[in-house]
């Protein structure tokens, strides 16, 4: 596996191609039953859980839902709860450390919780922040891309890491981050050819 480390000044992680082959048949199996607009909800939703502006309007434009609500006391049913698991592999968090030793509160968070995200036209998510001590992110969409925008800047300098599809980005919550808006091509098909995310927030219980 290789992890692209970047300081900015924080350090943050990439992994290209996070999913294997086999992994990600399974994960669009489940997206495509789960982004749908009969089970995700519109930003701002108490299930989607956006954050907000001083007036209390989300920032996002788009659907997403928790999948630990989703799947509450039927986890082992969803193929992308059970791939997180790699996030927490003892190997894979030892060579962040070895990067960098903040990354040691990552093995000791003790609660995470996955939102998945669909992006469809002119959605966006602007800049904010997350209520975590890490989150992951990894950015889907179908081949060939029907779409341009949608990209994941991070900071208020707008840092541009060139995220494709199936990449995972690891960064402190703390830092700012948006995506652009979504812009569709001619043949573009809605709920089908957008960005898909899934975003892992990583936290302490108490």
């Amino acid at each position: 596996m290789n992890i692209e480390f970047h300081k900015i000044p924080e350090t943050i992680a990439i992994i290209r191609g996070w999913y294997s082959e086999e992994e990600l048949d399974m994960i669009w199996r489940e997206l495509e039953v789960v982004c749908s607009p009969f089970i995700l909800v519109k930003a701002g939703d108490t299930l989607d859980r956006s954050a907000t502006d001083a007036d209390s309007q989300p920032l996002k434009k788009g659907h997403g839902l928790f999948l630990d609500y989703l799947y509450e006391n039927v986890r082992h049913r969803s193929f992308i709860l059970k791939l997180n698991e790699k996030l927490f592999n003892k190997e894979f968090i030892e060579r962040l450390i070895k990067e960098d030793p903040a990354f040691t509160y990552f093995m000791r968070t003790d609660i995470d919780f996955t939102l998945a995200n669909y992006y469809d036209t002119q959605d966006e998510y602007q800049l904010h922040w997350d209520k975590s001590i890490y989150t992951s992110n990894v950015v889907l969409w179908k081949t060939p891309r029907k779409f341009d925008g949608g990209k994941f800047l991070l900071t208020s300098n707008e840092l541009d890491f060139d995220i494709q599809s199936n990449d995972m980005i690891i960064f402190p919550g703390y830092v700012p981050h948006r995506v652009t808006p979504l812009v569709p091509h001619d043949d573009y098909i809605p709920w089908k050819s957008g960005r898909y995310s899934l975003a892992n927030f990583i936290n302490f219980r108490t």
